[in-house]
């Protein structure tokens, strides 16, 4: 249920950026965390082969549990049933709300795994105890940061519940003593910056469910005091004798222990299971399914994940999604009113930049549809902005060097390969095209150079183009840009151009259709009706199906002309999906209610 594959393809710069050699490593090393966070992104990276992200989780998750056993064994004296898996749901029940928590999830285990350290040299003496506790306090800070407070109070109330007042003491002190010292003298950084990186709510996290995750930090410390807290009230209840019936009781429950442990064990398991299904955040997974989708080419799934997105975040960038999945699937023209349709549904507008959450997500929706199209300069201006927005993600990069080699600027691909060569995941792609532009470097025989040579825009022009002008432009350069052809029809049809419709279906011949798409015909009768006149369909005639659609679309509208409410709920059972709904209503409610 629970896929981190997702997150690669996150369209976010709280995603990590990652690439391989010394000069990326060295920006991390100057500071406490940030070994921890280039840990972080070089893992982060491996959630593009989907066994790798579950794989990397579930090992989280264990080790965390782990170590919370160790430790309230370490501070009751008795082995946790199941208390200890508590840190393991809440870790799937933050990571199942499709948010980035890897590094504050890793700086948590380091602090766990320091202070399992430190109860292994519970036997020494407590100055012993006290030297290896300062070690390892500043290998957890400079790996972990702010997660040292947490290592630091678990050993604290450690010593404290063994009545080791003076090194207890001296524990606590350290958790804000030392990130002072450190953040002042020894790495200059902020103050917020030296207590609280890599803890939930710092300023670089990931703000969406932070709450949960100070919840996941707060867990085992909450438990060690809950834990003496229960000892001390079933201190002075334990009586001094036992007698017969209650040590039978006692072997009794000897012998079944192992039966408890399992029940408890199922018990947590199916709670747990239950708590993660229920919290499990659909309607990010299906935004993240289509844009995972997106970007590996399934375009039947952007349509499936499209369907399971709610009404209320089906907004423009789903739209934009939707129709370049409909075109590279050829239904565009066929079932483009099957699904929800606005005025700015066709392509990204400006004015989705006023849209607060849409920031990092437009400049890349006009890269994509620009590159499709073949607005070369248009899909390399939005693509560095969507570079600066994001970050170097690798397939950004990618596309950066393909704009650049199809326009002729080797060198500058050159070195955007170069830099995509120390990525993780796409090195291997890279260095082949980099060894195929050594071979030849006008790479005419690379297919998607060559394509989107072909269909880009030739012609310089000053300014923005209006999308009407776009399309003109490119079929004017290629008149058999498909793309540019069925965008400009449907442009004309959530416009209400439907003369202009009808006057374009003599380029139905360049794209070698056989019929005249569906959505074209009924804007071909809604102009003959109002024009009174035949439209010239150059050979092609109108399918009786749609002709039939019409004449009981006009039927019920002429009974409910003087109520427009009216008439929409009556059309809307059968005729929801057609370009006469949109173009009597100006919406199209696609196959939703």
């Amino acid at each position: 249920r629970v896929k981190p594959s997702l997150l690669y393809f996150w369209p976010s710069a709280i995603f990590p950026a990652f690439s391989l050699g010394w000069a990326f490593l060295r920006g991390y090393l100057g500071y406490a965390g940030g070994p921890l966070e280039y840990v972080s992104a070089f893992l982060s990276q491996l959630y593009y082969y989907p066994w790798a992200g579950g794989l990397i989780l579930a090992t989280v998750a264990a080790l965390l549990c782990a170590g919370s056993g160790a430790y309230i064994l370490a501070v009751s004296g008795t082995r946790p049933q199941a208390l200890h898996l508590v840190p393991g749901v809440l870790l799937l029940v933050l990571h199942n709300r499709y948010t980035h928590h890897l590094a504050t999830s890793l700086a948590l285990l380091v602090a766990v795994l320091g202070v399992c350290l430190y109860l292994w040299m519970r036997g020494h003496g407590p100055w012993w105890r006290l030297l290896g506790f300062l070690i390892l306090s500043g290998i957890v800070y400079y790996v972990a940061a702010g997660a040292f407070l947490i290592y630091a109070v678990l050993c604290g109330i450690f010593e404290l519940l063994r009545k080791q007042h003076c090194v207890g003491v001296l524990c606590l002190v350290c958790a804000f003593a030392l990130p002072y010292v450190a953040g002042s003298y020894v790495l200059p950084v902020r103050l917020s910056d030296a207590y609280g990186r890599l803890l939930p709510f710092h300023r670089e996290g990931d703000p969406s469910w932070a709450a949960l995750a100070a919840c996941l930090y707060a867990f085992l410390p909450l438990a060690a005091l809950s834990v003496a807290f229960g000892r001390w009230l079933t201190k002075g209840a334990r009586s001094a004798s036992v007698d017969g019936a209650a040590a039978g009781a006692g072997a009794f429950r000897q012998r079944h222990r192992h039966i408890r442990s399992v029940v408890t064990s199922v018990l947590v398991l199916i709670a747990g299971a239950v708590a993660v299904c229920l919290s499990l955040d659909r309607d990010a997974k299906a935004l993240l399914q289509m844009e995972y989708c997106i970007r590996t080419g399934a375009w039947t799934g952007v349509l499936e994940a499209a369907r399971r997105v709610p009404a209320d975040r089906y907004g423009f960038n789903v739209s934009w999604d939707v129709n370049r999945a409909l075109y590279h699937l050829g239904l565009l023209p066929y079932e483009m009113f099957s699904h929800p349709q606005e005025l700015l549904s066709l392509l990204p507008a400006n004015a989705a930049f006023d849209h607060p959450k849409a920031h990092d997500t437009v400049s890349l929706k006009f890269s994509d549809v620009f590159m499709d199209l073949g607005y070369v300069n248009g899909a390399e201006h939005r693509t560095y902005q969507a570079l600066e927005l994001i970050g170097e993600r690798p397939w950004i990069l990618e596309r950066l060097a393909l704009i650049s080699l199809a326009k002729g600027e080797t060198e500058a691909g050159r070195v955007l390969l170069q830099s995509l060569s120390r990525d993780l995941v796409y090195r291997k792609r890279a260095r082949a095209s980099l060894s195929r532009l050594e071979a030849d470097p006008s790479l005419a025989g690379d297919k998607e150079v060559c394509h989107l040579r072909s269909i880009m825009m030739h012609e310089d022009c000053i300014g923005w183009p209006s999308y009407e002008e776009m399309f003109i432009q490119l079929l004017q350069d290629n008149r058999r840009n498909r793309m540019a052809f069925e965008y400009l029809m449907a442009y004309y049809l959530l416009v209400g151009r439907i003369d202009k419709v009808a006057a374009n279906i003599v380029r139905l011949d360049d794209f070698g259709y056989s019929d005249i798409p569906r959505h074209y015909e009924e804007a071909i009768l809604i102009y003959e009706a109002a024009t009174r006149s035949r439209a010239d369909l150059h050979g092609r005639s109108v399918s009786p199906r749609t002709l039939q659609r019409f004449r009981a679309f006009t039927e019920v509208w002429a009974r409910y002309r003087g109520d427009r409410r009216a008439a929409w709920r009556a059309l809307a059972r059968d005729h929801r999906d057609s370009y006469f709904f949109y173009y009597q209503f100006h919406q199209s409610m696609g196959g939703r209610a």
